[in-house]
């Protein structure tokens, strides 16, 4: 949204990294993934990924011996996750909560912020309104664990 200008935004949650495994897959049964339950794993890896998580991406890739393949977009990545050929990084915003997919925590401290953005010169009540009733929802149920 940086690119836009008169844009406001309110801040609606964070949205943290998980590690998302086919359910029968042994690393489905820890309850957070480290950098070295993954080590000699093949993670996906780009499809246009945010900064954020490029940063943990190239983490992963520096620091611990994965193999990769990269995938175009999250539905490539689910669809070999699905097949069995490896793992992917995702975060918490994109877990449609299926139950198809067992979607474990990563232990890493970056997160994607996540917004609602408006115009600033919107002065009308109902969008006050309405950006309120997110934020607070949001916040009611818990989506800063997301």
């Amino acid at each position: 949204m940086k690119r836009f200008g008169n844009i406001g935004t309110v801040p609606l949650f964070d949205s943290h990294f998980y590690i998302v495994a086919r359910k029968d897959d042994p690393i489905s049964e820890l309850e957070t993934v480290s950098y070295n339950d993954i080590a000699g794993r093949t993670i996906m890896i780009g499809g246009g990924s945010p900064p954020e998580m490029i940063v943990v991406q190239n983490r992963i890739i520096n620091t611990v011996d994965v193999n990769t393949i990269n995938s175009s977009n999250h539905e490539s990545s689910m669809t070999n996750v699905a097949a069995g050929r490896g793992i992917v990084l995702a975060p918490g915003f994109t877990n449609d909560h299926n139950g198809e997919f067992a979607w474990i925590p990563f232990d890493c401290s970056e997160s994607i912020k996540c917004v609602l953005a408006y115009h600033k010169d919107d002065a009308r009540e109902c969008t006050r309104y309405f950006t309120e009733l997110a934020r607070n929802a949001y916040k009611h149920a818990g989506a800063a664990a997301l």
